[in-house]
């Protein structure tokens, strides 16, 4: 009896430490409000900028909203998903005068469900910092997380590996509360 319950212990000890090794995967909010960093690198040119990303799960709303700097020049990128309205209007170029329409299929998906399934990879460094870092593939793009083992549910970046390319958010604030609505409005220059 004495072995079986020391192999028993002996067990629960293995789980343990392997829990404590692998921690649970991160429960981020599908809500919030962001202050962001962005990068985008491909194999010509690397691009820095600033912004937000915002979006209300609840009343099917999302923005990303950053400019880029891009040889002296700033580009606009511009994004807000209405899945209330079933349309996206988007502005990737130097001024908002091209606003482009996109209709939308379907329920506004959710920006962080991969990470029920992602492997946790181990930690990493970031700016002086220690993350854990999750990581799944999605089609032919990896997506990893990097959270703060001290703030799990709070991300700190977000990478995505496209192939020849690569798209960085470090998130300078994030607050899992509902962004106001008034960012969610359509702009005059992408309405008919």
């Amino acid at each position: 009896m004495s072995g079986f319950v020391g192999t028993v212990l002996a067990l629960l000890a293995l789980v343990l430490a392997a829990r404590a090794a692998n921690p649970e995967p991160p429960q981020i909010p599908e809500t919030f409000s962001a202050d962001i960093r962005v990068e985008f690198h491909d194999p010509e040119i690397t691009y820095f900028g600033a912004g937000r990303w915002d979006r209300d799960f609840s009343r099917n709303m999302s923005l990303e909203n950053y400019t880029l700097e891009e040889e002296n020049r700033e580009r606009i990128v511009y994004r807000l998903t209405r899945y209330d309205k079933k349309i996206e209007y988007e502005v990737n170029a130097y001024s908002m005068i091209h606003c482009t329409h996109t209709t939308l299929m379907g329920e506004q998906p959710f920006a962080w469900k991969f990470l029920s399934t992602a492997e946790y990879v181990g930690q990493r460094e970031f700016h002086s910092r220690s993350l854990d870092i999750w990581e799944t593939d999605m089609a032919d793009v990896r997506v990893e997380v990097g959270v703060d083992p001290e703030m799990a549910n709070v991300p700190v970046i977000l990478t995505r590996h496209f192939p020849g390319a690569e798209q960085v958010y470090e998130f300078a604030t994030f607050n899992a509360t509902a962004p106001n609505p008034d960012v969610f409005t359509i702009p005059a220059e992408c309405q008919d």
